[in-house]
């Protein structure tokens, strides 16, 4: 009865927990009261002094049966890493307890580095979005992109950067907050660097914009080349890099030439219709409208378009400018001291009739072409030096040359040879030959060679070397180791170690060692005897057959020259030289056919010829009648 009473309890509780069970449509509790349970869980788990335990699997299982294939939202604890795993189409860590309760929206405190950070543990990109839109990422090989999904680069940003500017007026110095240094500085002032050691890698842009020097201070600074800046020039702009060490100049560059729009109101444009004012304002190129006059104008000049390039130093000490119209170019220039004073010069004056152009002429020649016959001058000191006139002649010293080439003043030339007319006005000098057509000297000619044909020397002629000349004419003296002249007319001395003339005249003197004359030379006064005289000189030496000996005394007749144009009533004045001693020159004849014969006697009666063989020289003068 006993044993039956035990049974009976038994199975009533079964009983009960197994309509509880039917009422709760499967749902399970574990632990305090049975009766009362929560409606939302499949299985409720209370006890103040438990926990569940979950699986505990090794990492390797996850991937092996039956966990390989099991349903997402299962759970596991894998021993390995000692963290829970939760299936999510593939079995991926919970965060950790650290991760859980130690990153906060408002701040953290006692982080580790080595411990907490804020990325992922696989190959996955960090991604930061605004408004569910991504701004930035950071993609799993560490490239940082910001407005691009898929950076090629450490860092790259799709959009505009700005940076930092800071503008200073006068002395300044750099903060971190400034990446670029405007220095809009009126007069000289200091920039003071930071310290280069601690910002290793950082840069800073610095513009020279005002009208001062900018002198470098706080570090020093060192360009490419290893030389050190101190000064940064107005209108330059530079990069600088810290190494760590100094502040080192990785880029360096100039503005382009600034271009100025002026009108006269100055409302609209930057300066004013006014070249003194852009002189004043410094270095750029300016330009005028064609509204009205322009203000402080260039003397003489009337027209409303003007260019201007101005060149100023750095230091305003020193100004050019350039000024361009549609029909001339002036220039002016100096020290600022005499600003006030500085004049205009013309450099080229282009008239509306005339054309002028530099042109290229094949691949390598240049053209300086000037059309409607118009002059080209070149001036040196406001002075015209030398001449081009429209119609070819070319002169020096004068403006108006008259022949090709007409050189007013003294001449030198290493060699010279003159096919047409020139012209000479002071003297001639020439290095090496001159050979000349129509040429006029008036003063002295010097050379080494000289061939004339109608020259006209007002002066001396002088010739190292021989002179050849047709119908020339030499004021005063003619001087040359030889002289060949046709219709020479010399007013003073004529002098040459041999001179062939034929109908020339020298109104002085003759002074040659060797005179021949093929027509006529006249010698001194017009009319006198002496006009037609002849000068020669021979070298003849005696043969048995050149000597004919006459009847009885033992004089022999010997022929020295045969000229045909002597006449047969001339007289030969006859000097011999070299005679052997024994030989007498006895007397000299003129015979038929231009022949001059000398007698020679010897001191004996012997008259065998050919005991009789010398040779003599003879100068001979023959005077026609």
């Amino acid at each position: 009865m006993k044993f039956f009473r035990s049974y009976w309890k038994s199975g009533l509780i079964l009983l009960m927990m197994f309509i509880i069970m039917q009422n709760a449509k499967a749902q399970l509790k574990v632990g305090g009261n049975p009766y009362s349970y929560r409606k939302d869980a499949s299985l409720e788990l209370t006890g103040e002094k438990w926990g569940l335990l979950l699986n505990r699997v090794a990492k390797a299982s996850l991937t092996q049966t039956p966990l390989d294939t099991a349903a997402d939202g299962m759970i596991v604890y894998v021993k390995e890493d000692k963290q829970i795993y939760l299936k999510k189409g593939t079995w991926m860590p919970l965060a950790d307890v650290a991760s859980i309760s130690g990153w906060s929206t408002s701040g953290n405190t006692g982080t580790d580095s080595l411990l907490n950070f804020i990325g992922t543990l696989d190959k996955k990109p960090v991604v930061f979005k605004v408004n569910n839109t991504e701004a930035a990422r950071i993609a799993s090989n560490g490239f940082v992109g910001v407005g691009t999904s898929d950076p090629t680069s450490a860092l790259q940003v799709k959009g505009a950067i700005a940076t930092s500017v800071v503008t200073a007026t006068g002395n300044y110095t750099a903060v971190d907050s400034a990446s670029v240094i405007i220095m809009n500085n009126a007069a000289n002032a200091t920039l003071t660097l930071q310290a280069p050691g601690p910002r290793r890698g950082r840069s800073i842009d610095v513009v020279a914009y005002g009208d001062g020097a900018v002198t470098f201070a706080g570090g020093t600074v060192r360009t490419a080349s290893g030389t050190t800046q101190t000064l940064l020039e107005k209108g330059y702009t530079v990069k600088l890099v810290s190494n760590g060490t100094e502040w080192i100049v990785v880029a360096k560059q100039r503005p382009s030439l600034a271009a100025y729009l002026a009108n006269g109101n100055n409302t609209d444009s930057e300066v004013a219709r006014d070249l003194n004012a852009w002189a004043q304002r410094g270095t750029g190129i300016y330009y005028t409208d064609v509204q009205a006059a322009i203000t402080n104008n260039i003397p003489g000049e009337d027209a409303w378009y003007q260019m201007s390039i101005v060149a100023k130093s750095p230091n305003n000490g020193y100004l050019g400018q350039i000024n361009i119209t549609d029909h001339d170019a002036f220039y002016r220039g100096g020290s600022m001291d005499t600003f006030a004073n500085m004049s205009w010069r013309k450099l080229i004056a282009v008239p509306v009739a005339a054309s002028f152009a530099l042109q290229t002429e094949g691949n390598y020649d240049v053209n300086f072409n000037l059309s409607q016959q118009r002059n080209f001058y070149f001036s040196t000191n406001n002075a015209k030096r030398m001449t081009i006139l429209g119609n070819g002649n070319v002169g020096i010293g004068t403006i108006t040359p008259g022949v090709l080439f007409d050189v007013n003043g003294a001449a030198r030339f290493s060699s010279a040879t003159i096919t047409g007319s020139a012209s000479v006005g002071g003297a001639l000098s020439v290095g090496g030959s001159l050979t000349a057509s129509g040429a006029t000297i008036n003063g002295t000619m010097n050379a080494t060679t000289v061939v004339a044909n109608g020259a006209t020397i007002n002066g001396n002629l002088s010739a190292t070397g021989s002179v050849a000349a047709a119908s020339a004419s030499i004021t005063n003296t003619l001087t040359a180791a030889t002289v060949n002249a046709t219709n020479i007319t010399a007013t003073n001395t004529v002098t040459g170690a041999t001179v062939n003339a034929t109908n020339s005249t020298i109104s002085n003197t003759l002074t040659a060692a060797n005179i021949i004359g093929n027509t006529s030379v006249k010698v001194g006064s017009t009319g006198s005897p002496m006009e037609r005289i002849k000068n020669y000189s021979a070298s003849v030496s005696t043969t048995a057959a050149n000597i004919v000996p006459t009847a009885g005394n033992g004089t022999l007749a010997l022929t020295i020259l045969t000229d045909a144009t002597i006449s047969d009533n001339a007289i030969a004045i006859v000097n011999a030289t070299n005679l052997p001693a024994n030989v007498i020159h006895a007397w000299t004849r003129v015979e038929t056919g231009g022949k001059v014969v000398v007698g020679l006697m010897y001191n004996g009666t012997n008259t065998n010829n050919t005991n009789r063989v010398f040779t003599a020289t003879y100068n001979i003068a023959v005077i026609s009648f």
